[in-house]
């Protein structure tokens, strides 16, 4: 299943080429972006037609943390959506490294 343009030559060269390995995992990858860019949309359609009555916001993992604010608070991550408009200074447009000890 393919919900961008941007995945198919994911699919076709590298996947199909390469004899579908991790199908499983690969199939539920795909689904997930499919149901993320239909939740999308679904958001934008519910803040148009209820104004100011629904609020919300949908965002991928753009970087995984090692817990929220406290430590029971796992998993947890940094999201990001800049699907509509890129921000510059958007979490997604940053490499992340871990910190050293």
């Amino acid at each position: 299943m393919l919900s961008r343009a941007d995945q198919r030559s994911e699919v076709l060269q590298t996947w199909l080429t390469d004899g579908k390995p991790d199908e499983k995992a690969f199939r539920d990858e795909l689904c997930a972006i499919a149901e993320y860019e239909c939740a999308r949309y679904i958001m934008i359609s519910a803040r148009y037609h209820g104004g100011d009555e629904v609020a919300g916001w949908i965002g991928r993992r753009v970087a995984p943390t090692k817990y929220g604010e406290n430590p029971w608070q796992t998993p947890a991550g940094l999201y990001a959506d800049n699907r509509v408009a890129t921000d510059p200074l958007g979490l997604d447009q940053f490499t992340h490294q871990k910190g050293g000890s």
